[in-house]
C-alpha cells in the first residue's frame, strides 16, 4: 500500500493590526507528495481528506455543512480550470499561496493511504489545536485549488467524474468508519 503526504499550513499576515484573526489575509502553503499523473489516486486522496475534515467538523459548527454544500455544488456543476474554489467562501477573506515557512499559525499534516475495501484513501490527520471550524474547511479548499492548478483540462474532467462517482458510493457502509 502506498502512502502520500499532504501538509497545509496557515500563516498570519504580519502587516495587519486587525484583532479579528478570521478577517486577516492569510498566507498558506500546501505540499502534496502524491503523483498528479494518477488522477484516480488523486481523486481518492481528495475524497478521503474531504471526508476526514467533514467528519471532524460534524459537531463543531455550520462550517462542515457549508464546506460540503460548496464542494457538492462545484462537483455537480463540473470543476473547470478557471474555477476559483476560494472565491466568495468567506467575505473579506483571501489566501495567498506561498512557499513553506517554518512557523505556522495552524498546520494540517496528513498521511493518505490506499485501502482496497473503500473508494477513498484513509487519512491519518494531525493538526495543531484551535480554530478548526475556520482553518479545516480552508485546508480542503486549498487542496482542491492545488489539484485544479496542477491537472490538465482532460485530467480535471476525469478527477471531477471520479469524485462525483465515488464520494457517495456506498456511503452508508462507511458511516462512522474511522477515516
Amino acid at each position: 500500500m502506498s502512502k502520500r503526504n499532504l501538509i497545509v499550513k496557515f500563516y498570519d499576515d504580519p502587516n495587519t493590526n486587525d484583532e479579528d484573526i478570521l478577517l486577516k489575509e492569510k498566507d498558506a502553503s500546501i505540499i502534496y507528495s502524491g503523483s498528479y499523473a494518477d488522477t484516480y489516486a488523486l481523486a481518492r486522496d481528495f475524497i478521503g481528506y474531504w471526508k476526514k475534515i467533514s467528519y471532524n467538523l460534524s459537531g463543531l459548527s455550520e462550517e462542515g455543512s457549508n464546506l460540503n454544500q460548496k464542494l457538492n455544488n462545484l462537483i455537480s456543476q463540473g470543476i473547470k480550470k478557471d474555477t476559483n474554489v476560494l472565491k466568495d467562501y468567506r467575505p473579506g477573506f483571501s489566501i495567498n499561496i506561498v512557499e513553506d515557512k517554518f512557523r505556522a499559525v495552524k498546520a494540517y499534516k496528513s498521511v493518505l493511504e490506499d485501502n482496497v475495501n473503500i473508494p477513498f484513501s484513509l487519512v491519518n490527520l494531525k493538526c495543531s489545536y484551535g480554530g478548526e471550524n475556520f482553518y479545516a474547511p480552508k485546508s480542503v479548499l486549498l487542496f482542491l485549488d492545488l489539484i485544479i492548478r496542477s491537472l490538465t483540462k482532460n485530467n480535471l474532467e476525469i478527477f471531477n467524474d471520479e469524485v462525483k462517482k465515488n464520494y457517495y458510493k456506498n456511503l452508508e457502509d462507511y458511516i462512522g468508519y474511522p477515516f
